[in-house]
């Protein structure tokens, strides 16, 4: 079987010939290889009426040096001689060049000598700039003669480059702060060629933090810098500046994933009432909290509110309603975010109207699901309770009554408040209903406290509900803390045509001791996929190894580049059913698949054990390595903490990628290996090749 190893170094060798020939064809004819070796040969010339033989033959040319600017070119002289040393006329001659690097040209191969027994070419350097000393052959008869000349520097070479590039591995990321943002800068002199030891500073703006991996070039050009969002979640542009000398790159990348969700109480305030409240909560990608951010709200003939949220990401708003019954506006700007929540204001005695059109779809969710006590008097811990309403159309249903209520003796036990209290809440614009719950200073059972959303198309009095949905909440008087890792081991699936990365989850308690017994709920999310293959290629010591690569537009020779391109998940919204939209490529699945990657336990137990531990595995093909990008999160019930995240790529068995004389299984991406160049880079990816 021919090994890809194999395949790649005759591809290498037929773009080389395809350049030379191409080279060549450009100067009007067939030139000598830039790596001909010539032993002897060639016709004899005329003289005397009769054919004479070439006794002996001279290269001469016309410089022993060559700028390597490209922009320089050298003059061959080849002499036939008889064995008088006299020249010798229409005798043949060839002509060969030996470049150690295969890229300096001869404008013929053979030449035919003139009256005095001379020959000229044009010997020309390629795109290959570096220093080097390269041999000119020429051949008549039995007889091969060489001049040499060396490749030099054009100038002296500068410590600051000429051109300095930046690229970053990715230009969207979540708030989540698990995503590093890899920059890399380029410097290259004039004539293109990467510059080593070239100093490059970094900088970012907006909040984002940065750690240099290298301050100075590397042997192939390039400074890299990892760059991640910092403490700041809110959704904004961080720009990446890479600076060498009077060279300034920049290049910006989007944070995503704030989250602010409003809740009004009343939802239908009365005209000119007092004391009327908006609760605000900002969270991030991960519904966590974000605390310490300012927010800023407006509403028609009310002054402006600045505030910050506080430790549950919320904050309250205090509003007098307007006398002028209608829809009345507020809006918030916090995080990078805007909301705007409208509430109907009426007058004494009006009636809201009932909805007439069924509610196909209802649902109900209660956020965080594990909340801790409050200190007495305190409401920094909340719990978001909203429902939603739609038609059968998925159109939002607008003024469903709502009332949220603990349901149960063991719920009115726990104790604690709801904000919008016995009051009914209509639904908005969206088809959402909202309010919160805040905790007392009791903690419940696991599941312990339930929340009843009772709702109608019309008011209905206290104590009776109509219609009902439950949320079940867990109250948990100590906070507990969840921590995932691994270490640096793979392992062979049974099939042996899978790998097995496993993880440990810790839980803890407020003091820092084991959690037993505490039920933990993995799942593994794709964030991007990769296109590209693997050839054989050199490391940085010269050593053989195997290198990726991509194609940009077309699968062509010409447009072959170092790395993978990156692609994001096509499945925005992470249900794993191909929506409208969702399918960038055309290829009619979703990519990565939702079954590319398994999560399990790694026994039969789901809880942690007397350490507080629980060990858990991915399993993935092996021909999905290194081509796929992951998070997992690892959550816990009666965990107050966010969830466990840890995020890699998959990775492979480093004896599958030592050997480069046996193909690995990863060889070649199963997503394919071109991008488009009119795709943004590190964004979705629009060709199925």
């Amino acid at each position: 079987m021919t090994t890809f190893a194999t395949y790649a170094r005759a591809l290498k060798a037929a773009v080389l010939g395809a350049f030379v020939a191409g080279t060549l064809a450009a100067c009007g004819g067939g030139g000598g290889s830039a790596g001909d070796q010539l032993n002897g040969g060639g016709n004899g010339g005329t003289g005397g009426g009769g054919t004479v033989a070439v006794a002996d033959v001279s290269a001469v040319l016309s410089k022993s040096t060559m700028a390597n600017d490209g922009t320089e070119t050298l003059t061959l002289t080849a002499t036939a001689l008889d064995a008088n040393r006299g020249g010798i006329t229409g005798a043949t001659l060839r002509v060969g060049v030996t470049d150690p690097n295969n890229s300096v040209f001869a404008s013929a191969s053979t030449l035919t000598t003139d009256s005095t027994g001379t020959g000229t070419a044009t010997i020309s350097l390629g795109a290959d700039h570096s220093l080097r000393t390269v041999t000119v052959n020429v051949a008549g008869g039995s007889v091969t003669k060489s001049a040499t000349f060396n490749v030099v520097q054009t100038t002296v070479p500068s410590t600051e480059p000429a051109e300095l590039s930046l690229a970053l591995d990715k230009y969207t990321v979540s708030n989540s702060g698990t995503d590093t943002v890899v920059a890399t800068a380029t410097a290259v002199d004039a004539n293109r060629n990467v510059m080593s030891n070239v100093p490059v500073a970094f900088s970012v703006n907006n909040g984002a933090t940065v750690s240099v991996v290298n301050a100075n070039t590397g042997a192939a050009g390039t400074s890299i810098a990892n760059v991640r969002i910092g403490t700041d979640k809110s959704n904004r542009v961080v720009t990446v500046t890479a600076k060498s000398g009077t060279l300034t790159k920049t290049a910006s990348f989007q944070v995503s994933g704030a989250k602010l969700t409003a809740s009004a109480v009343p939802s239908a305030p009365t005209a000119g009432s007092t004391g009327n409240t908006v609760q605000f909560r900002l969270a991030d990608t991960n519904d966590n909290a974000i605390s310490g951010q300012t927010i800023t709200v407006t509403a028609p003939g009310q002054t402006a509110a600045t505030g910050t949220t506080d430790n549950s990401g919320a904050y309250t708003y205090t509003y007098t309603a307007p006398t002028a019954p209608g829809a009345y506006n507020i809006t918030a700007i916090s995080g990078g975010v805007t909301t705007v929540t409208s509430v109907i204001v009426s007058s004494a005695g009006t009636v809201i109207p009932p909805v007439t059109t069924p509610a196909a779809g209802t649902t109900f969710s209660a956020n965080p699901q594990v909340i801790a006590v409050n200190a007495a008097g305190s409401t920094s811990n909340r719990v978001e309770l909203r429902t939603l309403f739609q038609a059968s159309n998925n159109a939002p249903l607008q003024n469903i009554r709502v009332r949220f209520e603990p349901f149960g003796a063991a719920s009115i036990a726990v104790g604690g408040t709801i904000s919008s209290g016995t009051s009914l809440v209509y639904s908005d614009a969206s088809g959402n209903a909202t309010s919160s719950y805040y905790p007392g200073t009791t903690a419940s059972a696991t599941n312990g406290l339930t929340i009843r959303a009772c709702w109608d198309y019309t008011d209905f009095a206290v104590g009776t509900c109509p219609n009902a949905m439950t949320a079940a909440l867990t109250v948990v008087a100590s906070p507990l803390a969840i921590s995932i890792g691994t270490d640096s081991t793979l392992q062979d699936g049974a099939t042996k045509l899978t790998y097995i990365k496993r993880f440990v989850v810790l839980v803890v308690d407020a003091a820092g001791r084991p959690a037993a017994g505490v039920d933990i709920q993995p799942l593994v999310d794709l964030k991007r996929y990769y296109k590209g293959a693997y050839a054989v290629g050199t490391d940085a010591s010269g050593a053989d190894a195997w290198v990726p690569f991509y194609y940009l537009n077309t699968i062509s020779n010409a447009n072959v580049f170092n790395g993978q391109a990156a692609c994001l998940n096509e499945d925005d919204d992470n249900d794993g059913i191909l929506d409208a939209g969702e399918d960038r490529n055309g290829n009619g699945v979703l990519e990565p698949r939702k079954s590319d990657v398994q999560i399990s336990y790694e026994s039969a137990a789901t809880k942690t054990d007397a350490s507080g531990q629980l060990v858990i595995k991915i399993e993935y093909a092996k021909s999905l390595a290194t081509w796929v990008d992951y998070v997992i999160t690892a959550s816990a019930t009666g965990v107050v903490s966010p969830p466990a995240t840890f995020a890699d790529r998959l990775t492979a068995l480093s004896a599958d990628f030592s050997a480069t004389t046996t193909s690995p299984p990863f060889q070649n991406s199963p997503y394919g290996k071109v991008r488009l160049s009119t795709d943004t880079v590190g964004s979705y990816c629009s060709s199925p090749n």
